[in-house]
């Protein structure tokens, strides 16, 4: 998220001097819509650092990439159809995210916990 919320925050600068305050609920859906997609990706695709392979290495398995790029047209249309239906429709989508996002981010127990980061952000070693 450090390289993506800069980026993020200008263009919702430029969002909100264009269309004004009304987006800014959008704006918080799509960030938290693509921080549900980022823990996702992460645990769906091969743990290792982008482009640390060679090509043809690491094309073998890419068949995942197919279910996870259609994923990726999930949360947007769930965003469209929410935000149509009722004013407050993107507020309640809101709502949901951050649920879902504190469900899969919080620190959890037990088995599997060891690449979760220390909430200090200082390292477990």
């Amino acid at each position: 998220m450090k390289l993506v919320l800069p980026v993020f925050a200008v263009v919702s600068v430029l969002y909100i001097a264009v269309f004004g305050a009304r987006i800014v609920p959008d704006l918080v859906a799509a960030m938290l819509g693509a921080s549900i997609y980022t823990y996702v990706s992460y645990y769906v695709l091969v743990r290792e650092l982008p482009f640390s392979k060679p090509f043809t290495e690491a094309q073998q398995g890419s068949w995942w990439m197919i279910p996870l790029m259609l994923g990726l047209f999930v949360l947007p249309a769930v965003h469209i159809v929410v935000s149509l239906v009722s004013s407050v429709g993107v507020y309640a989508y809101v709502a949901v995210l951050l649920v879902v996002n504190a469900g899969l981010w919080v620190r959890r127990g037990g088995e599997g916990n060891e690449r979760t980061v220390p909430v200090t952000g200082r390292s477990a070693l």
